[in-house]
């Protein structure tokens, strides 16, 4: 991997933002800036810090895959049972709702798009935590964030190469690069699913005492409340249950959730309850690609991408009327399904592309708290679901009911469209069975995906498998359909 190419792409990205640094950046004009100028001064590490943070937002030139919005998209239209993928969504995530071939292969979008993009931002995310004793005061600020950008990569990039933690534990996960690559890096084999998140942990746990007094600007910044929420849904995925929980309180102590006003409006506002988010504005939005376009059916508009719409099973049976999250109409240009509003954007020009985006928000954080209160026997559980189910005007879980399986349709109706599809079927060992009945509001496409299949893991890219003598291939699903633990 060529450092200096790397750095190049994300200083341009970087220097659009940073007006302070102009100075720098005019006493050598030239894009082939050196490892030295930029690694070996605060300015310079934190130009690359912010180029790496536009370059994840944005997905680092492909926002369909690897950025928050396409991460989202990509989990919810592999493995949502509520929420139908369209043609209109295009090839990449309509592929990923069908199980195409395309989806998984090695030589296919997703494969190689996750894997290269995601080890780019962790290779910048090295040089950073290597040289941060160069930023003089801010080594810890700078270091901390960027250890918490490569356990999100890693943590990306093992639960979608791989089954979950509980049953393959033991089976090969990504490669550990822990260094800044060089020409002389030699390609790594992968570490075990394990040995992937033993380091996730440690980065995490080691940037949360870095960032122990730290201040961010804005709600865009990694900050030890971030490394907190990623830990507590780490290790409800290991079946951790006290470490989720009190990682999650961290979480549900400090953030409220949103009121029921700020949820009908369409996430478009930063609220009290997001961790994670990032504002656009006029000058620096997502502009299509924003999440309110990937929502839209208004026919007639060129922002209108048909992405999504929610089942007609899930609007009549699962979310009722009168609860809050119940943002579902007909339009008469397609009256066969329903539409939703969760998503609306903010308008300029008349045109739906400045909505905010929200990556981590405090729901999710009291409902993993909830989780890891059952399984510890916690009488506290059930109180933390009927807030939340109370505040949305819900149907109560009582404790006759199965209160687990009542936490996770609670996660269905909560967090609906926000990506948690692909890492709930995974940990929790479900199957992805869908009928199509698109004439009458239902599924656009029938699958029936078997708990464990290997369609919901990626192929390692070919491309890797040429140059990497060391590495393993993921199994074949047409040959190797099922992982049997």
């Amino acid at each position: 991997m060529n450092i200096n190419k790397i750095l190049s792409v994300f200083l341009l990205i970087g220097g659009i933002f940073i007006v302070s640094c102009d100075d720098f950046l005019t006493t050598n004009p030239s894009v082939d800036l050196t490892d030295n100028q930029i690694l070996h001064n605060q300015t310079g590490l934190q130009m690359l810090l912010t180029g790496t943070y536009r370059a994840m937002k944005d997905g680092n030139g492909d926002l369909h895959a690897v950025s928050p919005i396409g991460l989202k998209s990509y989990s919810t239209g592999v493995a949502s049972i509520d929420i139908s993928s369209y043609p209109g969504a295009g090839n990449s995530i309509y592929n990923a709702y069908i199980f195409s071939s395309n989806a998984y292969v090695a030589d296919q979008y997703f494969s190689r798009t996750f894997y290269q993009n995601f080890y780019e931002i962790i290779n910048n995310a090295n040089l950073i935590i290597s040289n941060a004793h160069n930023a003089a005061n801010k080594e810890n600020e700078l270091k901390g964030q960027a250890l918490i950008i490569r356990a999100r990569c890693y943590y990306n990039l093992v639960r979608l190469y791989q089954h979950t933690y509980i049953i393959a534990k033991d089976k090969p996960g990504v490669p550990l690069y822990l260094e800044p690559s060089s020409s002389t890096t030699l390609p790594k084999e992968r570490s075990t699913v394990e040995e992937v998140y033993l380091q996730i942990e440690e980065d995490l746990l080691e940037a949360i005492e870095l960032l122990k007094d730290f201040k961010r600007q804005n709600i865009s910044i990694y900050n030890s409340d971030v490394a907190y929420f990623l830990l507590a849904d780490m290790y409800l995925t290991k079946n951790e249950w006290g470490k989720a929980r009190d990682a999650a309180m961290k979480i549900t102590s400090k953030y409220p959730l949103m009121s029921n006003e700020e949820y009908v409006s369409g996430f478009a506002e930063q609220n009290n309850e997001w961790v994670l988010g990032y504002k656009q504005t006029d000058d620096d939005n997502w502009y299509y690609n924003s999440i309110g376009c990937v929502w839209y059916w208004e026919d007639g508009t060129q922002w209108s991408a048909k992405m999504f719409y929610p089942t007609k099973e899930f609007v009549e049976n699962v979310i009722t009327k009168n609860d809050a999250r119940y943002t579902f109409r007909k339009i008469e240009s397609h009256p066969t399904i329903y539409i939703c509003d969760k998503f609306n954007d903010r308008y300029l020009g008349g045109q739906p592309i400045l909505s905010d985006m929200c990556d981590l928000r405090a729901a999710e954080m009291y409902l993993v708290e909830a989780e890891a209160r059952t399984h510890l026997n916690d009488n506290k559980a059930l109180e933390i679901l009927n807030e939340i189910q109370a505040l949305r005007n819900a149907p109560m879980t009582t404790k006759s009911d199965n209160l687990l399986e009542a936490i996770y349709l609670e996660r269905r109706k909560e967090l609906y469209g926000e990506g948690i599809d692909l890492w709930d079927t995974k940990r929790l060992q479900r199957g992805i069975v869908r009928e199509r009945n698109y004439e009458e509001g239902g599924h656009y496409y029938s699958v029936n995906i078997p708990v464990n299949s290997n369609k919901i893991i990626l192929q390692i890219p070919r491309y890797e498998i040429i140059n990497n003598p060391n590495i393993e291939q993921n199994p074949d699903p047409e040959s190797n359909p099922v992982y049997v633990p």
